[in-house]
């Protein structure tokens, strides 16, 4: 009975692993480009959550990537004491879906970084500096950013 008790946890964790990939389009909003069919979009979403399934690095930037290199504009989620922040990134020349991820992994996390060295402040000021750090950061890259609200909820 020991014996297949690592089996039945190892079975339970890569269940849960492909679910996992499967809540990314919630958890990174996107919107497809200008006049893309519907189709067309939710098989990029698809392929993408395929691509995040196989990831060896983090599935959230390999989901990102390959949406954004597909010319969706993903919502890059920042989260200031609880609150998420979501920035539209859409590419502005084409890029590969893992140097899309790279580059916005690491602008993220210099924007994380430039946001705390100030100190104490207002949510909305560390939101307008993380902004700020993150959009410098990314818009020699070629892409541009947006400010978005909090997605829709699943389903509507």
């Amino acid at each position: 009975m020991r014996r297949g008790t690592p089996l039945v946890l190892v079975a339970s964790m890569l269940v849960v692993l492909g679910c996992g990939a499967q809540t990314l389009p919630q958890r990174y909003p996107s919107r497809p480009p200008s006049g893309m069919a519907v189709a067309r979009a939710e098989e990029d979403e698809r392929a993408c959550i395929e691509v995040a399934k196989r990831a060896t690095t983090e599935r959230a930037w390999a989901y990102i990537g390959c949406m954004v290199a597909r010319g969706h504009t993903v919502g890059v989620a920042f989260h200031v004491r609880g609150e998420p922040t979501y920035l539209g990134v859409t590419q502005t020349r084409s890029h590969d879906a893992a140097t899309i991820s790279r580059e916005l992994e690491n602008c993220r996390r210099s924007a994380y970084s430039a946001a705390r060295a100030d100190g104490g402040s207002t949510r909305e000021a560390i939101v307008d500096r993380m902004e700020g750090s993150f959009r410098g950061c990314v818009t020699p890259l070629g892409y541009t950013v947006q400010r978005d609200g909090a997605p829709a909820p699943a389903g509507g």
